[in-house]
């Protein structure tokens, strides 16, 4: 057992922060794509270098180690989480839509770092810094089962306070889902899907302030509160000042004041959670804070141990790219399927797809097509497809049971999948019957696949197939999705012999 009076060694502490910071850096090297494309997430770049300066300021009054135990157990638990990077690795590259990957990384690199802190310095290391380290969870994205519901559940509220307000001030106003309806324009379509701004970051904001001022457990849960419901409130406030200006003005000028309104909020709410805190802060006594003896020895561990797990989390790279190369190598491409809008065999209109749209979706290229068959039938189809498969997440988590009930249809109605072969290629659209108000059914079609190999990889949110896709190293690329939707049409049956007839005629296939 090292002398307490012993001062550490330097040349330890190396090798041990390396670690850590291997660890948290592959975190952020994968997370740093969702915090690219979704904007919710956005705060993410900032929050490492906040959790730093929480650190440090954790270091400045850290209490005495305690002698160093367990060191054999904390060891093994650091050597399992790495050598889990590899299949965590693996999942990641096979399913990158996956957002439960994300908490499962997180929460094995946080971990990891909590057994490292106690092999420091013991349970009062941990208890001291383990707050301080679990702001960067509020930057892991949430499940998309939770996350949906809630963010679209929040902005359902905002639109239907907004409606009302604006018809008690005697402005006719109508909510359809998340947008607002006027007699000159529609109002919130760019977040129909995406739900309420800055709630997330508001969240952290909240978390952060309540660590900087060393709150307690009650306080904090009170700030997180209170950032839920002001972000709820600021949007409202946004929602309406859009809406007014809408109604004034038109949709056209809106779109300039959309962007300053929604920076303008962001900046709101971290403001007024800065006052609050201060506020507060002068009202409660100091925390007491304990300082730790200059004589305390810090026992890193030693390079002997950390080495091999800084060699491992090293290899887990190539390795996993060897893996999925193995078996999906890059010379080699399967068939392509694609629309030939040529075959279409109407008078096919190309109009440019909505700025929000694309932002929303990230896609690489994409298509939309309208005509009309027969008179009273109308047709709109969607065709998108992207390069990269970590960005085409979107693809699946933006479909129709999720962005047409936020824009204000309803669903009435689902039907057996339409499903097209040829050659052994498959292509399966799931079918759905919509309503918006009192107008006619609009069916809708969607489909997602990809096109890289000659077996199709399965598209689906099983758990077993995620991890075949895995163990058979099958990476995303080159993925498409189809979206036909047709109106004018008096059954779920003829619409779905209507959406096979358009996919034999204008899929094709053509070598890769």
């Amino acid at each position: 057992m090292p002398n307490p009076s012993q001062k550490a060694k330097p040349e330890l502490l190396y090798p041990n922060l390396l670690l850590l910071g291997l660890l948290w850096g592959d975190l952020v090297r994968v997370l740093k794509i969702e915090w690219t494309i979704d904007e919710q997430y956005q705060f993410g770049f900032l929050v490492p270098f906040i959790c730093l300066y929480l650190l440090y300021l954790r270091w400045e009054d850290r209490p005495e180690c305690e002698p160093v135990r367990f060191l054999g157990a904390g060891t093994a638990l650091l050597y399992a989480a790495v050598l889990s990077l590899y299949p965590l690795k693996a999942l990641y590259e096979a399913n990158p839509d996956w957002r439960m990957l994300f908490w499962t990384h997180a929460l094995i690199v946080y971990g990891s770092s909590l057994v490292v802190i106690f092999l420091w310095g013991g349970k009062p290391w941990v208890r001291h810094f383990a707050l301080a380290l679990a702001i960067m969870l509020f930057t892991i994205p949430w499940p998309t089962r939770l996350e949906q519901p809630l963010v679209q559940g929040l902005m359902r509220l905002v639109a239907a306070f907004t409606v009302d307000v604006m018809n008690l001030l005697g402005i006719l106003a109508i909510q359809k889902g998340n947008v607002i309806q006027l007699v000159n324009g529609m109002v919130g379509i760019e977040e129909a899907c995406s739900g309420v701004r800055s709630l997330q970051s508001t969240l952290m904001t909240a978390y952060f302030l309540g660590e900087f001022y060393r709150f307690g457990f009650s306080l904090r849960v009170m700030l997180i509160a209170v950032g839920t419901i002001l972000s709820f409130l600021l949007n409202i406030v946004r929602t309406l000042v859009l809406t007014c200006v809408t109604y004034k003005m038109g949709p056209s000028i809106m779109e300039n004041w959309h962007d300053p309104v929604g920076n303008l909020v962001s900046v709101a709410a971290f403001a007024i959670m800065v006052i609050l805190t201060w506020y507060i802060r002068k009202r409660l006594p100091r925390p007491y804070k304990a300082v730790g003896s200059k004589r305390t020895s810090i026992q890193y561990l030693q390079p002997r141990r950390v080495v091999p797990m800084l060699v491992l989390i090293i290899l887990s790279f190539p390795t996993v790219e060897w893996w999925f190369r193995r078996n999906d190598p890059s010379e080699t491409t399967g068939p392509v399927r694609t629309v030939d809008w040529n075959r279409v065999g109407a008078d096919v209109q190309f109009p440019d797809i909505l700025p929000s749209i694309r932002a929303i979706l990230r896609y690489s290229e994409g298509t939309k097509a309208v005509w009309t068959n027969n008179g009273p039938e109308h047709w709109m189809v969607y065709h998108f497809s992207w390069d990269e498969g970590k960005i085409s997440a979107f693809s699946d988590v933006h479909n129709p049971e999720v962005c047409l009930p936020s824009a204000g249809f309803s669903l009435v109605e689902t039907g057996m999948p339409v499903h097209w072969e040829s050659d052994g290629l498959e292509l399966e659209l799931k079918s759905y019957g919509f309503r918006a108000g009192g107008s006619a059914i609009y069916y809708v079609f969607y489909g997602v696949w990809n096109d890289q190999r000659e077996e199709p990889i399965p598209l689906t949110r099983n758990f077993s197939d995620r991890v075949r896709n895995a163990l058979h190293g099958q990476r995303i690329k080159d993925r498409k999705s189809l979206q036909i939707i047709i109106q004018g049409i008096g059954s779920m049956s003829r619409a779905r012999d209507k959406a096979h007839d358009f996919l034999e005629r204008t899929i094709v296939v053509t070598a890769g």
